[in-house]
């Protein structure tokens, strides 16, 4: 029964943030700003991570973002935060039936969110090849976070970036990744496979990407659950401007591979 009541609290706590006001986390520019918007508002979305919403947010302004692409939808929080937060077209995809159908539920009617059940190589792949009706995603946004499997081959990861890194223009965050100058930082294993810099090394190198960024902080200053994520980009707009944001140049921290 307690179980029971929990799963609805969350469902319902998933609709209302259908309409909540992110005014003044958007406003917020230090530690100090955030933590009292923090203090006096839930944050669903990136599991409960007000940092990583703050970097999404500099990245759509700096990189004029015009698609966040999302794999594994789970029951939609991410989603809705998103498209509330950041104002930009949110696609996403759920491979989970249950999954799927509770997204749906809680999205159902929200103009610029289309949620897709749907493999997430084959939901890439259509997007990519320009499958999907009226999209054009000139500067997408993928946060990547549709990991399963329990082998190398069976780990969609590495299949999901082959399609991406072929693109001009993209950035994209992996989520539950290693950070590997700070253990603290909670790394997926799925099967006996981690997700590492070591996993994607050589991929990365083969399609032309040189370094990646990994968090400069200290994980007890991130709120939610303390996973790790890289993020990865092929974008003039970012190489020539992220050093000059003072919110994104002390957030990330630059690793050559």
């Amino acid at each position: 029964m307690m179980i029971n009541r929990k799963r609805i609290k969350r469902f319902l706590r998933l609709i209302r943030s259908r309409w909540q006001d992110y005014k003044d986390l958007v406003g917020a520019k230090d530690l100090e700003s955030i933590n009292t918007w923090l203090s006096q508002n839930t944050l669903l979305g990136f599991n409960g991570n007000v940092l990583r919403a703050k970097l999404l947010e500099a990245i759509v302004r700096i990189y004029d973002a015009t698609h966040f692409i999302e794999t594994g939808t789970y029951h939609g929080a991410t989603t809705i935060f998103v498209r509330r937060y950041l104002n930009i077209p949110v696609l996403t995809c759920e491979l989970s039936l249950k999954n799927y159908l509770i997204s749906k539920l809680v999205t159902l009617g929200m103009d610029g969110v289309k949620v897709y059940y749907s493999d997430s190589i084959i939901f890439l792949s259509r997007i990519i090849n320009g499958n999907i009706k009226h999209l054009k995603p000139e500067h997408p946004l993928f946060y990547l976070d549709a990991h399963e499997g329990v082998n190398q081959h069976s780990l969609p990861l590495l299949k999901e970036l082959d399609i991406i890194l072929n693109l001009n223009s993209f950035v994209l965050i992996i989520d539950d990744f290693q950070v590997p100058f700070d253990e603290n930082f909670l790394g997926g294993t799925y099967g006996s496979i981690t997700l590492n810099i070591n996993l994607i090394r050589n991929m990365l190198l083969k399609k032309g990407i040189n370094k990646c960024f990994f968090p400069n902080y200290l994980v007890n200053i991130e709120t939610g659950y303390k996973s790790g994520y890289v993020l990865i980009w092929r974008s003039n707009k970012m190489d020539e401007s992220y050093r000059s944001d003072p919110f994104l140049s002390n957030i990330i921290r630059e690793y050559y591979l």
